[in-house]
């Protein structure tokens, strides 16, 4: 094996390490509004609102960190709405997290009143519980996804004047979480959001860095004695 072969080996490698790392992201920036809403207002089909100090326009990253212990007997659903009004009509976006680990994303619209389903993942389509879902608002379209990159909205046009002025949470009933809470981040959508790597990533990818070193070392040792 010559030179040119273990270099080509160890580009190969470390283009298939860095395909299949995981992406870790980052939260917006800047960070506009922020809210811990604990598992208790989700124990009520009454919304909470929570009123943002001044309206947030697009382009915008929400964050939605779900820390809650979910009752594990019937249909339990956590319902978050980000509204461009705090009360009568309004455009608004609602995301539901379920103990099946379903998750439904509803679009209501201002105009007409009416609610519409727009996505959304099925409980057996994941293996674990989504904890962290991501929602990019570039101004026209909308596309959500969980923090492992897993798509679950691509591209929905939304009302190029849609801003948030009120996070509201909810249930579907009585006894959804037992405890815990959701977090909330809205803010501005971080151009680097996507570059950052988690320690788990680069500590494999070290690892065959240095590898690759010892074993390319050792071929130039032998190749002079030969």
């Amino acid at each position: 094996m010559n030179r040119d072969s273990i270099m080509t080996a160890a580009f190969v490698v470390l283009v298939l390490l860095t395909a299949t790392s995981q992406v870790a992201y980052a939260l917006p920036s800047p960070i506009q509004f922020q809210r811990s809403i604990p598992f208790s207002v989700f124990n009520t089909t009454s919304a909470t609102v929570y009123t943002a100090d001044k309206p947030i326009s697009p382009p915008f990253e929400i964050d939605i960190v779900n820390q809650l212990t979910y009752n594990s007997t019937g249909t339990k659903a956590a319902g978050v709405k980000f509204q461009d009004a705090t009360t009568g009509s309004m455009n608004a976006l609602e995301i539901k997290t379920y103990n099946n680990k379903a998750i439904d994303i509803l679009w209501t619209d201002k105009t007409t009143g009416s609610t519409t389903k727009i996505g959304g993942m099925a409980g057996e389509e994941q293996q674990s519980f989504p904890k962290e879902i991501i929602i990019e608002n570039q101004g026209s379209s909308l596309s959500i996804k969980l923090a492992d990159g897993t798509v679950i909205i691509d591209s929905f046009v939304l009302p190029s004047n849609f801003k948030i002025l009120a996070v509201s949470a909810f249930g579907n009933e009585a006894s959804v979480a037992s405890d815990g809470f959701i977090t909330v981040y809205v803010g501005g959508l971080s151009p680097t959001k996507m570059v950052s790597v988690s320690v788990n990533v680069m500590v494999p990818l070290l690892t065959a860095i240095v590898t690759i070193g010892i074993v390319f070392t050792l071929f130039s040792k032998l190749k002079n004695k030969i």
